[in-house]
C-alpha cells in the first residue's frame, strides 16, 4: 500500500490545530492515497474514456496526495463566500511550505495568480476536483469480490464503455487485502468512508442477496447517485438515486422456459 508522508504538513500553528484536524479528517488516509495514485496513473496514460491532452501538466505523487488538503480548504473558503485567495494564505493555513504550495498549484493552473490578488477560489476548487476525478462518472466502486465481482474486474465489458473500477469492497475478511486486476479489495465497512472521500458517483453491487441492501445503504450514505445492481433483489434507495437492476438469471430463466415450451410442443 502506497503512502508518502512527505505530503503531510510539517508544521501546524497551534492556534490552527483544531481547524487543521478537520482538514485532516477529510483528507487522505493510506487507502485513499493508494486509490488516488491508481486513478491518476490510469488517467495519465490517456486510456479510453479519460483522454489526456499533451498540454496537461504532469503531477508528482506528492502533489497528488496534497490536493485533497487544498480542496478541503478551498471548499471552506467557498462556503464562507471568499472569492479569491493566495498560495501564501493557503500555506499559512495548512502549515505547508509556500514554495511547495505554489508548485503544486502551478500543476493545476499553469496561469499564475495576479500579483497581490491571487486566484479565484471557485475556479481552483473546480480544477482540483477535476484533477482528483471528483466530477467524473467514468469511475465506480464495486461491492463484491466473489465470482460476479471478479468477472466484472477482469472482463472488458466495463472498460469498453469507459468505466473504471477504482476500489472493491467485500464482507468476507478472507478477501480483504487481496487484489484483482490491480484493484485492491477493502472491507465492506470502509465503503462509505472511502467512496465518500473519493467522491465517486457510481456504485456496482455484486454481493450475495442478503448483503445487497446493506451495500446499497453504504453507497447512498457516501454520496453515490447511480447504482448498478447485479444482486437478485430489489433495492430501496432515495428517489434521487438511480438504480439499474441487472439480474443475470432473468434472461437465462426466459431462455430455459422457451426450451421447455418447445419441447412440450414437440411431445404433443
Amino acid at each position: 500500500m502506497f503512502v508518502n508522508i512527505s505530503c503531510w504538513p510539517r508544521r501546524v500553528p497551534g492556534r490552527r490545530l483544531f481547524i487543521f484536524s478537520q482538514f485532516l479528517r477529510e483528507a487522505l488516509d493510506r487507502n485513499v492515497a493508494s486509490i488516488l495514485q491508481y486513478r491518476y496513473q490510469k488517467n495519465e496514460r490517456g486510456e479510453e474514456g479519460n483522454p489526456i491532452s499533451d498540454q496537461t501538466p504532469k503531477m508528482t505523487v506528492q502533489t497528488l496526495n496534497r490536493l485533497p488538503y487544498y480542496y478541503s480548504y478551498l471548499k471552506q473558503l467557498g462556503k464562507k463566500g471568499v472569492p479569491v485567495t493566495t498560495a501564501s494564505a493557503m500555506a499559512e493555513a495548512l502549515g505547508l511550505n509556500e514554495v511547495v504550495v505554489r508548485k503544486d498549484l502551478s500543476a493545476i493552473r499553469p496561469a499564475k495568480g495576479r500579483p497581490n490578488t491571487g486566484f479565484p477560489v471557485d475556479e481552483m476548487t473546480g480544477r482540483i476536483a477535476d484533477s482528483l476525478g471528483y466530477n467524473n462518472t467514468t469511475e465506480a466502486v464495486l461491492a463484491g469480490a466473489g465470482p460476479r465481482g471478479k468477472a466484472l474486474l477482469t472482463g472488458l465489458e466495463l472498460e469498453k464503455l469507459g468505466m473504471h473500477i477504482v476500489a472493491c469492497f467485500d464482507p468476507d475478511p478472507a478477501l480483504t487485502g487481496t487484489t484483482c486486476n490491480g484493484v485492491e479489495v477493502f472491507p465492506l465497512g470502509k465503503l462509505r468512508d472511502l467512496a465518500g472521500r473519493l467522491h465517486v458517483q457510481v456504485g456496482i453491487i455484486a454481493v450475495p442477496e442478503q448483503a445487497a441492501q446493506g451495500a446499497c445503504n453504504l453507497m447512498v450514505e457516501s454520496g453515490i447517485r447511480y447504482i448498478l445492481n447485479y444482486a437478485p433483489v430489489f433495492l430501496s434507495a432515495p428517489p434521487e438515486v438511480y438504480i439499474q437492476n441487472e439480474n443475470p438469471t432473468v434472461p437465462l430463466t426466459v431462455f430455459l422456459q422457451h426450451i421447455r415450451s418447445e419441447e412440450n410442443k414437440n411431445r404433443a
